[in-house]
This record gives structure tokens, C-alpha cells and sequence, in this order.
């Protein structure tokens, strides 16, 4: 069932299908003056954000999107007023260290063994800080009135 989406109104969105909703992390060595970076990818089963459209163009984004055959992505922080509710039940995780320039060969392999068994709660006690967050859905999506 596809929801008329109006200026204004608060819709909350999930995708339709499970393990399309997707949350990529970077973090920076901020402490360490490195320059280094390293993006953490997680698959979840459902995620939900709260949007609020407020302009027709971002109605449309959404209407689109209720499309059965709607194969894009949908970046909810990117609409004005948004809000992440929740994400849950993690299916896979994904590590990418080429943004890691200040480390031999060998440095890197040790340095990845070391973040990949801590998890991201390395970079937190390490001097590293989260420096974005990219969030999509990938395919069609349910949008429920507030």
C-alpha cells in the first residue's frame, strides 16, 4: 500500500525487505595527526528513521521509494528534518582500511588484526573519533504516518 506523503507531516520509514538498510562509519586518527581513515560498513535486517519532508521534492523522494520495483537508495540524513529511530538484528560487517597511508605492509596487517577483534570501540579509546555516517536504504521502503 503506497501512503500519500504531504509537506509537514512526519512519516516513519523502513525498508520493505529484510538486510537492506546499511550504515557506513568513517573514523580519522585525529589525536594520532596521521590523516589515517577507516570506513566501518554494517548490514542490518530492518532499520527506521522518522522524516519529516518539507519540500515537494523530498515528498517525491518518498513517494517514489514505496515503488515495488524502486531498485535505488534512499539517504534519510540527507532529508531536512530527520531523525534515526533504530536499527537492529546486524547481518554483516565490513572493514575498509585503505584510508590507512601512515603504516608498512606489515604495520597495517598487525594494526587490522588489532581493530577487526576490538571492534569499533577501538578507535574510541585510541584517539580516533567518528568523522561521518552514511546511511541508506537500498530498494523499496514502508513509510507509516506519526
Amino acid at each position: 500500500m503506497t501512503v500519500q506523503v504531504e509537506i509537514g507531516k512526519t512519516y516513519s520509514i523502513t525498508n520493505k525487505w529484510k538486510k537492506s538498510y546499511v550504515e557506513i562509519e568513517e573514523f580519522k586518527d585525529y589525536e594520532g595527526q596521521t590523516g589515517d581513515s577507516i570506513k566501518y560498513e554494517t548490514g542490518w535486517r530492518s532499520g527506521t528513521w522518522e522524516i519529516t519532508p518539507q519540500d515537494q521534492e523530498e515528498v517525491d523522494q518518498l513517494m517514489d521509494a514505496q515503488s515495488e520495483d524502486w531498485e535505488d537508495v534512499l539517504h534519510p540524513n540527507e532529508f531536512q528534518e530527520n531523525e534515526f529511530i533504530e536499527s537492529w538484528d546486524g547481518c554483516w560487517d565490513d572493514w575498509d582500511f585503505s584510508g590507512v597511508t601512515s603504516k608498512s605492509d606489515e604495520e597495517l596487517e598487525t594494526f587490522e588484526e588489532e581493530v577487526m577483534e576490538e571492534g569499533s570501540g577501538w578507535f574510541f579509546d585510541n584517539g580516533w573519533d567518528s568523522a561521518d555516517m552514511e546511511c541508506y536504504f537500498s530498494g523499496p521502503i514502508t513509510v507509516e504516518e506519526v
